[in-house]
């Protein structure tokens, strides 16, 4: 026993009673020691060894029990923290780490996050990698603890500032929506810049007409949302929301809530992001107004509905059914409840959402999967329009360009306006290569017109309206009838722009009457620091910088002017 303790001794004797007993230390009879049992007084290192006893007596006799020993050790000294955790500040994005230094054996650790143990974090450091906003005033504390007992150390504040705003940002993901474009920098902050985006405040970048979005920080992709329907709620719905997804999955949105923007959707405009936690650890998501998808590291894809208020609105997302292993959801440029995914093996799956009335006032969603005609071997694909066969009142305007491994790009689907890229305006259901385009990297179908981006940065466009609409888009004709241009049935290279490396767009609509309103597209130049609007991201006064490139197909509301690539 630990010395400072006190140690029992018992006994169990049988015999004619009455017994008596009588216990000894060493040999030397201990006073008042006369029962059963004997409890010594608190324990020191000098009774270490001691040898205790225990002569029972009556009438016949007595007998002397055989020795017990008594062993003593030295006390543990309980824990002492001589450096306590310190409070730290960073910038968002950065590792921070907090440590703590003990005396004592045998120590254990655990460190707690608002009172709140956290799992695994056992060690005299704890590292939180990849800080965000979000932990800004973060509070960690540690308990050391060991056979002496335990300490709990001082609680360390952590503060999270927002990167620095230079003055040549470094865009490397691009996402276009119809009259904004997001960009996400080098350093895992968003910013956006045009007028028809909902949501999405924050400071502005110094020398331009772009703003960071404030509360995002750790960005791997942006999703801008990708179909005009208008600029503000209309009958219940929204149109405009934008997704953000982190390094470590994360989703985050903002712009309408009606459904898709938080886990408890306020029917207002969101204007801060917010973690869309019923996504789970996304390493994709694609939307439009009636869809959100999710694609998840192993393969699963997952929904809830886009910006269409439901009642009661989703509270959890639902795993989409009878897809093989998914690498890659097709970007949606519709406003139906349809997209599309792309299988480990190549295969190109339609993915349907029905809604029924399941009780007064209750709608409920789900997602069916059905193959679809593709060409073998699809790495990257993408959908616009609307498909006559889910919409059978409506006009068809569905197609498909698809990108395979081989670098080739192949399209089926509606051809009314030369979409297709075959030199007709004939519909086609099975999917055919197009002539002249070969080591394709991405392909981007938007309303009615077409584009393909090349490993050697160049990029074509082909398809849509020959007046001034169809111009502007496609970079390759002046304006002219409203009719439709020969030469804009098969690709072409837009002429001024080369050494693109990302290639992002927003749908309008295929119809006559809508002349695509509200497309634009937006192109990435290898190299560059950022991207060349118009009105949009300028550098500073007197200073000289590269840009990427920024077109667009129609004046339509919340576009943005195009203009051409310099330095």
């Amino acid at each position: 026993m630990v010395a400072g303790q006190t140690a029992s001794f018992s006994i169990t004797a049988t015999g004619s009673a009455p017994l008596a007993y009588q216990w000894a230390r060493g040999g030397a009879d201990i006073a008042g020691a006369t029962s059963a049992s004997y409890t010594t007084a608190a324990t020191t290192l000098s009774d270490n060894g001691a040898s205790f006893t225990a002569r029972i007596t009556n009438s016949a006799g007595s007998v002397t029990s055989s020795a017990a020993i008594l062993t003593v050790t030295a006390a543990t000294a309980g824990p002492v923290i001589t450096t306590q955790p310190a409070s730290q500040t960073v910038v968002a994005g950065q590792t921070v780490t907090f440590s703590v230094v003990a005396t004592g054996t045998g120590l254990t650790y655990q460190w707690s996050r608002a009172g709140v143990q956290i799992a695994g974090a056992t060690a005299a450091t704890f590292t939180l990698s990849a800080t965000a906003l979000a932990d800004n005033a973060a509070t960690f504390q540690v308990r050391v603890v060991n056979g002496g007992g335990q300490v709990d150390s001082a609680t360390a504040t952590l503060t999270v500032t927002s990167p620095p705003m230079g003055t040549s940002p470094t865009a490397q993901r691009l996402s276009a929506g119809p009259g904004y474009t997001l960009a996400r920098l080098a350093d895992g902050t968003v910013i956006a810049w045009g007028s028809g985006m909902a949501g999405g405040s924050g400071p502005a970048y110094p020398g331009s007409n772009a703003h960071r979005i404030s509360g995002l920080v750790n960005i791997a992709a942006v999703v801008g949302f990708n179909t005009w329907t208008g600029t503000r709620p209309v009958f219940g719905d929204s149109t405009l929301h934008s997704l953000a997804v982190t390094a470590d999955g994360t989703v985050y949105s903002w712009g309408w809530d009606f459904g898709a923007t938080s886990d408890t959707p306020t029917f207002q405009l969101a204007d801060t992001p917010v973690a869309v936690t019923r996504l789970g650890a996304s390493k994709q998501v694609v939307t439009n107004r009636l869809l959100t998808l999710a694609l998840h590291a192993d393969g699963t894809v997952w929904y809830t509905p886009g910006t269409l208020r439901i009642n009661p609105p989703s509270s959890n997302a639902r795993q989409v059914t009878g897809l093989p292993n998914i690498t890659a959801l097709a970007e949606m440029h519709n406003q139906q409840n349809v997209a599309a995914a792309i299988g480990s093996d190549g295969t190109v799956w339609r993915l349907l959402a029905t809604s029924a009335n399941t009780g007064p006032g209750v709608t409920d969603w789900t997602v069916s999967a059905q193959q679809m005609p593709a060409p073998p071997g699809v790495v990257q694909a993408t959908c616009a329009g609307l498909d006559v066969t889910i919409s059978p009142l409506l006009l068809n305007t569905h197609y498909c360009l698809a990108v395979t491994s081989d670098g080739r790009v192949w399209s089926w689907g509606n051809n009314a306006v030369g979409q297709l890229g075959d030199g007709t305006q004939t519909e086609r259901n099975a999917p055919a290569a197009i002539a002249g385009l070969s080591d394709m990297r991405k392909v981007l179908a938007t309303g009615g017109m077409s584009y393909a981006l090349g490993n050697d940065g160049r990029v074509y466009s082909w398809g849509g309206y020959g007046d001034n609409a169809g111009a502007a888009l496609s970079a390759r004709l002046p304006a002219n009838s409203m009719g439709i241009d020969a030469s804009l049935l098969t690709p072409g290279v837009v002429p001024g722009i080369q050494d693109m490396v990302e290639l992002s767009g927003a749908a309008g609509e295929v119809r006559p009457e809508a002349r695509a309103a509200g497309v634009h597209i937006a192109a990435l130049k290898r190299g560059w620091h950022g991207v060349d609007l118009g009105r949009g991201l300028l550098p500073a006064a007197g200073t000289k910088q590269r840009h990427g490139f920024l077109f667009r197909s129609s004046p339509g509301a919340g576009s943005e002017p195009g203009c051409a690539v310099r330095d």
